[in-house]
Protein backbone atom coordinates (compact mmCIF):
# COMPACT_ATOMS: atom_id res chain seq x y z
CA UNK A 1 0.00 0.00 0.00
CA UNK A 2 1.10 3.42 -0.75
CA UNK A 3 0.31 6.86 1.60
CA UNK A 4 1.33 10.26 2.07
CA UNK A 5 1.47 11.57 5.60
CA UNK A 6 1.21 15.37 4.24
CA UNK A 7 -2.35 15.73 4.73
CA UNK A 8 -4.03 17.35 1.60
CA UNK A 9 -6.92 18.68 3.74
CA UNK A 10 -4.78 20.73 5.88
CA UNK A 11 -3.33 22.47 2.99
CA UNK A 12 -6.81 23.04 1.48
CA UNK A 13 -8.28 24.42 5.28
CA UNK A 14 -4.97 26.87 4.87
CA UNK A 15 -2.94 24.91 7.75
CA UNK A 16 -2.32 28.10 9.55
CA UNK A 17 -5.11 27.35 12.18
CA UNK A 18 -2.09 26.81 14.22
CA UNK A 19 -2.08 29.26 17.23
CA UNK A 20 1.14 30.16 18.02
CA UNK A 21 2.51 33.01 16.03
CA UNK A 22 6.13 31.77 16.11
CA UNK A 23 5.83 28.57 14.86
CA UNK A 24 7.04 29.98 11.76
CA UNK A 25 10.51 32.16 13.53
CA UNK A 26 13.28 31.54 12.62
CA UNK A 27 16.13 31.66 15.17
CA UNK A 28 20.03 32.37 16.08
CA UNK A 29 21.86 28.96 15.47
CA UNK A 30 24.71 27.72 14.13
CA UNK A 31 24.59 29.55 10.47
CA UNK A 32 24.61 26.95 7.92
CA UNK A 33 25.35 28.16 4.10
CA UNK A 34 21.64 28.19 3.28
CA UNK A 35 18.98 28.18 6.10
CA UNK A 36 16.30 25.10 5.51
CA UNK A 37 13.65 26.52 4.22
CA UNK A 38 10.76 26.37 6.37
CA UNK A 39 8.64 24.81 4.00
CA UNK A 40 10.85 22.02 3.27
CA UNK A 41 8.83 19.25 5.24
CA UNK A 42 9.14 15.93 3.91
CA UNK A 43 6.46 13.60 5.52
CA UNK A 44 5.53 10.88 2.95
CA UNK A 45 5.65 7.59 4.17
CA UNK A 46 4.49 5.40 1.26
CA UNK A 47 5.97 5.98 -2.30
CA UNK A 48 3.45 6.39 -5.44
CA UNK A 49 1.02 3.38 -6.62
CA UNK A 50 1.42 1.42 -9.79
CA UNK A 51 4.99 0.31 -9.11
CA UNK A 52 6.56 3.20 -10.89
CA UNK A 53 6.82 5.67 -7.88
CA UNK A 54 4.25 5.10 -5.54
CA UNK A 55 0.95 5.62 -0.70
CA UNK A 56 -0.57 1.77 0.90
CA UNK A 57 -1.03 5.01 2.59
CA UNK A 58 0.87 7.33 0.61
CA UNK A 59 -2.39 1.70 -1.48
CA UNK A 60 -0.32 1.64 0.44
CA UNK A 61 0.72 1.00 3.51
CA UNK A 62 3.46 0.56 1.35
CA UNK A 63 0.61 1.61 -1.14
CA UNK A 64 2.89 -1.34 -0.18
CA UNK A 65 -0.44 -1.25 1.35
CA UNK A 66 0.55 1.32 2.40
CA UNK A 67 1.87 3.80 -0.03
CA UNK A 68 1.67 6.71 -2.32
CA UNK A 69 0.10 9.65 -4.28
CA UNK A 70 1.13 10.10 -7.75
CA UNK A 71 0.19 13.77 -7.82
CA UNK A 72 3.63 14.89 -6.79
CA UNK A 73 5.45 13.15 -9.38
CA UNK A 74 3.12 13.18 -12.24
CA UNK A 75 2.77 9.33 -11.82
CA UNK A 76 -0.17 7.20 -12.65
CA UNK A 77 -2.72 7.84 -10.26
CA UNK A 78 -3.94 6.09 -7.50
CA UNK A 79 -3.51 3.01 -9.37
CA UNK A 80 -1.36 1.30 -11.67
CA UNK A 81 -1.15 2.46 -15.43
CA UNK A 82 -3.55 0.67 -17.34
CA UNK A 83 -2.91 -1.58 -20.21
CA UNK A 84 -5.40 0.20 -22.90
CA UNK A 85 -8.27 -0.10 -21.66
CA UNK A 86 -9.59 2.90 -19.51
CA UNK A 87 -11.26 0.05 -17.26
CA UNK A 88 -8.15 -2.21 -16.26
CA UNK A 89 -6.62 -2.76 -13.36
CA UNK A 90 -2.93 -3.75 -13.03
CA UNK A 91 -2.57 -6.16 -10.10
CA UNK A 92 -0.09 -5.45 -7.62
CA UNK A 93 2.86 -7.26 -7.79
CA UNK A 94 2.96 -9.32 -4.80
CA UNK A 95 5.80 -12.10 -4.27
CA UNK A 96 4.66 -15.24 -1.59
CA UNK A 97 7.40 -15.47 1.27
CA UNK A 98 5.33 -18.42 3.35
CA UNK A 99 1.94 -20.33 1.87
CA UNK A 100 0.68 -21.03 5.91
CA UNK A 101 -0.53 -23.86 7.45
CA UNK A 102 -3.26 -25.88 5.94
CA UNK A 103 -6.18 -26.10 5.02
CA UNK A 104 -4.76 -23.04 1.96
CA UNK A 105 -6.62 -21.80 -0.81
CA UNK A 106 -6.69 -18.66 -2.78
CA UNK A 107 -8.10 -15.87 -0.81
CA UNK A 108 -10.57 -13.69 -3.02
CA UNK A 109 -13.42 -10.84 -2.22
CA UNK A 110 -16.78 -11.11 -3.74
CA UNK A 111 -17.73 -7.51 -3.00
CA UNK A 112 -21.66 -7.54 -2.50
CA UNK A 113 -22.47 -5.10 0.28
CA UNK A 114 -24.27 -2.18 -2.03
CA UNK A 115 -23.49 0.85 0.45
CA UNK A 116 -20.75 1.14 2.73
CA UNK A 117 -20.29 4.05 4.98
CA UNK A 118 -16.72 4.83 6.61
CA UNK A 119 -15.53 6.96 8.78
CA UNK A 120 -11.22 7.72 8.22
CA UNK A 121 -9.51 9.18 10.60
CA UNK A 122 -5.60 10.84 10.47
CA UNK A 123 -3.50 12.14 12.66
CA UNK A 124 0.05 13.54 11.97
CA UNK A 125 2.50 14.93 14.82
CA UNK A 126 6.01 16.20 13.85
CA UNK A 127 9.31 17.39 15.23
CA UNK A 128 11.81 19.09 13.67
CA UNK A 129 15.58 19.54 15.31
CA UNK A 130 18.40 21.52 14.01
CA UNK A 131 20.50 24.72 13.79
CA UNK A 132 19.96 24.67 17.59
CA UNK A 133 16.37 24.59 17.61
CA UNK A 134 13.31 22.32 18.21
CA UNK A 135 9.80 22.34 17.21
CA UNK A 136 6.66 20.52 18.00
CA UNK A 137 4.06 20.59 15.61
CA UNK A 138 0.74 18.76 15.78
CA UNK A 139 -1.50 18.96 13.27
CA UNK A 140 -5.13 19.16 13.56
CA UNK A 141 -7.13 15.33 13.57
CA UNK A 142 -8.54 14.84 10.44
CA UNK A 143 -12.01 13.05 9.75
CA UNK A 144 -13.01 12.31 6.45
CA UNK A 145 -16.81 10.95 6.35
CA UNK A 146 -17.29 8.35 3.11
CA UNK A 147 -19.94 6.81 1.66
CA UNK A 148 -18.80 3.75 -1.34
CA UNK A 149 -21.90 2.46 -3.63
CA UNK A 150 -21.02 -0.66 -5.76
CA UNK A 151 -22.45 -0.26 -9.04
CA UNK A 152 -21.33 -3.52 -10.30
CA UNK A 153 -18.54 -5.29 -12.34
CA UNK A 154 -16.26 -4.19 -15.44
CA UNK A 155 -13.24 -5.33 -17.09
CA UNK A 156 -12.86 -7.95 -14.35
CA UNK A 157 -13.12 -5.55 -11.28
CA UNK A 158 -15.82 -4.16 -8.87
CA UNK A 159 -16.50 -0.75 -9.88
CA UNK A 160 -17.29 1.90 -7.10
CA UNK A 161 -18.54 5.51 -6.44
CA UNK A 162 -16.45 7.19 -3.54
CA UNK A 163 -18.49 10.18 -2.17
CA UNK A 164 -16.88 12.18 0.29
CA UNK A 165 -19.95 13.04 2.51
CA UNK A 166 -17.88 15.74 4.67
CA UNK A 167 -14.12 16.47 6.15
CA UNK A 168 -13.69 17.56 9.75
CA UNK A 169 -11.06 19.54 11.39
CA UNK A 170 -10.44 19.36 14.79
CA UNK A 171 -9.37 22.75 15.50
CA UNK A 172 -8.26 23.82 18.97
CA UNK A 173 -10.57 26.14 20.77
CA UNK A 174 -8.31 29.10 20.82
CA UNK A 175 -7.41 28.92 16.78
CA UNK A 176 -8.08 32.07 15.21
CA UNK A 177 -11.64 33.21 14.03
CA UNK A 178 -10.95 34.12 10.64
CA UNK A 179 -8.91 31.12 10.30
CA UNK A 180 -11.62 28.87 11.00
CA UNK A 181 -13.68 30.49 9.14
CA UNK A 182 -11.25 29.92 5.78
CA UNK A 183 -10.80 26.08 6.81
CA UNK A 184 -14.68 25.57 7.37
CA UNK A 185 -15.07 26.96 3.29
CA UNK A 186 -12.21 24.91 1.94
CA UNK A 187 -13.57 21.82 3.87
CA UNK A 188 -16.92 22.83 2.65
CA UNK A 189 -15.95 22.95 -0.86
CA UNK A 190 -14.37 19.47 -0.48
CA UNK A 191 -18.61 17.45 0.56
CA UNK A 192 -20.31 16.05 -2.06
CA UNK A 193 -17.20 15.38 -4.35
CA UNK A 194 -17.50 11.82 -6.26
CA UNK A 195 -14.94 9.61 -7.55
CA UNK A 196 -15.24 6.14 -9.70
CA UNK A 197 -12.58 3.29 -8.68
CA UNK A 198 -12.17 0.06 -9.61
CA UNK A 199 -11.08 -2.87 -7.02
CA UNK A 200 -10.28 -6.32 -8.38
CA UNK A 201 -11.27 -9.63 -6.21
CA UNK A 202 -6.92 -9.22 -4.92
CA UNK A 203 -7.75 -5.66 -3.86
CA UNK A 204 -5.79 -3.99 -6.21
CA UNK A 205 -7.31 -0.55 -7.30
CA UNK A 206 -7.41 1.58 -10.56
CA UNK A 207 -6.82 4.89 -10.74
CA UNK A 208 -10.03 7.31 -9.24
CA UNK A 209 -11.67 9.17 -12.02
CA UNK A 210 -13.11 12.37 -10.82
CA UNK A 211 -16.33 14.06 -12.48
CA UNK A 212 -13.79 17.08 -13.60
CA UNK A 213 -16.77 20.01 -13.79
CA UNK A 214 -17.92 19.27 -10.26
CA UNK A 215 -14.37 19.78 -8.96
CA UNK A 216 -13.52 23.23 -6.84
CA UNK A 217 -11.77 25.54 -8.91
CA UNK A 218 -8.18 24.52 -8.69
CA UNK A 219 -8.84 21.33 -6.62
CA UNK A 220 -7.94 18.10 -8.84
CA UNK A 221 -4.12 18.48 -7.64
CA UNK A 222 -5.53 18.81 -4.02
CA UNK A 223 -8.35 16.32 -3.81
CA UNK A 224 -6.44 13.60 -5.45
CA UNK A 225 -4.33 12.70 -2.29
CA UNK A 226 -7.05 12.68 0.26
CA UNK A 227 -8.57 10.03 -2.08
CA UNK A 228 -5.68 8.13 -1.96
CA UNK A 229 -5.32 7.97 1.39
CA UNK A 230 -8.62 6.40 1.86
CA UNK A 231 -8.45 4.53 -0.77
CA UNK A 232 -5.23 3.00 0.42
CA UNK A 233 -7.14 1.71 3.77
CA UNK A 234 -10.63 0.34 2.03
CA UNK A 235 -8.82 -3.30 1.29
CA UNK A 236 -5.92 -5.29 1.87
CA UNK A 237 -4.06 -6.93 -1.09
CA UNK A 238 -3.92 -10.61 -1.78
CA UNK A 239 -1.58 -13.03 -3.10
CA UNK A 240 -2.25 -14.55 -6.32
CA UNK A 241 -1.59 -18.32 -4.29
CA UNK A 242 -3.21 -20.56 -2.40
CA UNK A 243 -2.65 -19.49 1.17
CA UNK A 244 -3.93 -20.48 5.09
CA UNK A 245 -2.85 -18.60 8.66
CA UNK A 246 -0.18 -17.67 9.35
CA UNK A 247 1.00 -17.03 5.41
CA UNK A 248 3.66 -13.98 4.33
CA UNK A 249 3.42 -12.19 1.14
CA UNK A 250 5.67 -9.31 -0.01
CA UNK A 251 5.22 -5.77 -1.92
CA UNK A 252 8.22 -4.02 -2.89
CA UNK A 253 8.30 -0.57 -4.33
CA UNK A 254 9.87 2.05 -5.52
CA UNK A 255 8.91 5.76 -4.63
CA UNK A 256 10.03 9.06 -6.00
CA UNK A 257 8.51 12.07 -4.08
CA UNK A 258 10.11 15.49 -4.51
CA UNK A 259 13.25 14.36 -6.17
CA UNK A 260 13.36 11.91 -2.78
CA UNK A 261 14.16 8.06 -3.88
CA UNK A 262 13.50 5.26 -1.72
CA UNK A 263 12.11 1.79 -1.62
CA UNK A 264 8.96 0.43 0.35
CA UNK A 265 8.98 -3.02 1.59
CA UNK A 266 5.64 -4.03 3.13
CA UNK A 267 4.68 -7.82 4.46
CA UNK A 268 1.49 -8.79 5.36
CA UNK A 269 0.44 -11.87 7.25
CA UNK A 270 -2.62 -13.22 7.47
CA UNK A 271 -4.06 -13.85 11.34
CA UNK A 272 -7.55 -15.48 11.38
CA UNK A 273 -9.55 -16.34 8.09
CA UNK A 274 -13.12 -18.20 8.17
CA UNK A 275 -15.45 -17.87 5.30
CA UNK A 276 -16.64 -14.28 5.96
CA UNK A 277 -13.06 -12.63 6.03
CA UNK A 278 -10.18 -12.55 8.43
CA UNK A 279 -7.09 -10.54 10.16
CA UNK A 280 -4.20 -9.21 8.15
CA UNK A 281 -1.62 -7.48 10.01
CA UNK A 282 1.06 -5.56 7.84
CA UNK A 283 4.86 -4.43 8.61
CA UNK A 284 6.44 -1.91 6.23
CA UNK A 285 9.79 -0.31 6.01
CA UNK A 286 11.01 2.67 3.95
CA UNK A 287 14.26 3.41 3.63
CA UNK A 288 15.77 6.14 1.17
CA UNK A 289 20.16 6.33 1.03
CA UNK A 290 21.45 9.41 1.18
CA UNK A 291 20.82 11.92 -1.87
CA UNK A 292 21.56 15.36 -2.96
CA UNK A 293 18.80 16.94 -2.32
CA UNK A 294 16.58 18.21 -5.57
CA UNK A 295 15.91 21.42 -4.08
CA UNK A 296 17.23 24.96 -5.70
CA UNK A 297 17.42 26.90 -2.15
CA UNK A 298 19.42 23.97 -1.03
CA UNK A 299 22.22 23.59 -2.77
CA UNK A 300 25.02 20.87 -1.99
CA UNK A 301 22.41 19.54 0.32
CA UNK A 302 21.66 16.31 0.94
CA UNK A 303 19.17 13.83 2.94
CA UNK A 304 18.41 10.47 3.91
CA UNK A 305 14.96 8.79 5.36
CA UNK A 306 14.02 5.47 7.17
CA UNK A 307 10.66 5.10 8.37
CA UNK A 308 8.27 2.18 9.44
CA UNK A 309 4.66 1.28 10.37
CA UNK A 310 2.17 -1.56 11.71
CA UNK A 311 -0.94 -1.55 9.83
CA UNK A 312 -3.86 -4.05 10.95
CA UNK A 313 -6.76 -4.76 8.54
CA UNK A 314 -10.27 -6.74 8.91
CA UNK A 315 -11.45 -7.84 6.14
CA UNK A 316 -14.61 -8.96 4.62
CA UNK A 317 -15.01 -10.92 1.38
CA UNK A 318 -18.26 -9.36 0.52
CA UNK A 319 -17.69 -5.68 1.31
CA UNK A 320 -14.72 -2.91 2.01
CA UNK A 321 -12.63 -3.56 5.34
CA UNK A 322 -14.54 -3.21 8.27
CA UNK A 323 -11.72 -1.51 10.56
CA UNK A 324 -8.19 -0.21 9.83
CA UNK A 325 -5.38 1.26 11.64
CA UNK A 326 -2.28 1.77 12.14
CA UNK A 327 1.15 3.89 13.05
CA UNK A 328 4.23 4.98 10.93
CA UNK A 329 7.30 6.73 11.92
CA UNK A 330 9.76 8.04 9.67
CA UNK A 331 12.77 10.33 10.35
CA UNK A 332 14.33 12.49 7.79
CA UNK A 333 18.08 14.01 8.01
CA UNK A 334 19.31 16.44 5.91
CA UNK A 335 23.05 18.06 5.68
CA UNK A 336 23.88 21.14 4.28
CA UNK A 337 26.94 22.58 3.68
CA UNK A 338 28.40 24.82 6.33
CA UNK A 339 31.07 27.54 6.92
CA UNK A 340 33.63 25.52 5.97
CA UNK A 341 31.80 24.03 2.86
CA UNK A 342 31.90 20.65 4.51
CA UNK A 343 28.70 19.13 4.84
CA UNK A 344 27.02 19.32 8.35
CA UNK A 345 23.72 18.77 10.30
CA UNK A 346 20.94 21.03 9.46
CA UNK A 347 18.00 19.16 9.88
CA UNK A 348 16.40 16.47 11.72
CA UNK A 349 12.43 15.66 11.62
CA UNK A 350 10.48 12.78 13.14
CA UNK A 351 6.88 12.02 11.78
CA UNK A 352 4.44 9.73 13.41
CA UNK A 353 1.14 9.35 11.35
CA UNK A 354 -1.34 7.98 12.45
CA UNK A 355 -4.59 6.15 9.99
CA UNK A 356 -7.90 4.46 11.11
CA UNK A 357 -10.92 3.51 8.98
CA UNK A 358 -14.37 2.41 10.92
CA UNK A 359 -18.13 1.91 10.51
CA UNK A 360 -19.60 5.30 11.67
CA UNK A 361 -21.52 5.24 14.89
CA UNK A 362 -24.62 5.19 13.71
CA UNK A 363 -23.67 2.96 10.74
CA UNK A 364 -24.04 -0.93 11.15
CA UNK A 365 -22.95 -3.76 8.73
CA UNK A 366 -25.72 -3.87 5.97
CA UNK A 367 -26.63 -7.47 5.19
CA UNK A 368 -24.36 -9.02 2.48
CA UNK A 369 -26.31 -8.14 -1.10
CA UNK A 370 -28.22 -5.25 0.43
Amino acid sequence: MRTRTTLVVLSLALAACNSDPSSGKKTEGPKVKEAIPDNMVVNDFFPEKGGKARPIVDASIGEGGIGGIAAATGDAGVGGADDGDDNAVVERKITMLEAGAEPRSPKRYAFKTQSEARKVTMAVKSLREGQGQKQEDAQPLTTVNMLFTLKGQNAGAFQYDALIKNVDLDLPANADKRQVAQAKQALEALKGIKAQISVTARGSIGEAKFESDKLPRGAAEQIMPLFSQVFEFIVAPLPEEAIGVGAKWQEITDGADRGIRSKVTAIYTLKEWNAEGGVIDAEVKRSAPRQTVQDPRMPGASIRLEGKGTYHFEVKTNGLVQRASGENNTVLNIEAPGPSGKLEPALTETTSVKHSVEMPASGAPAAPGH
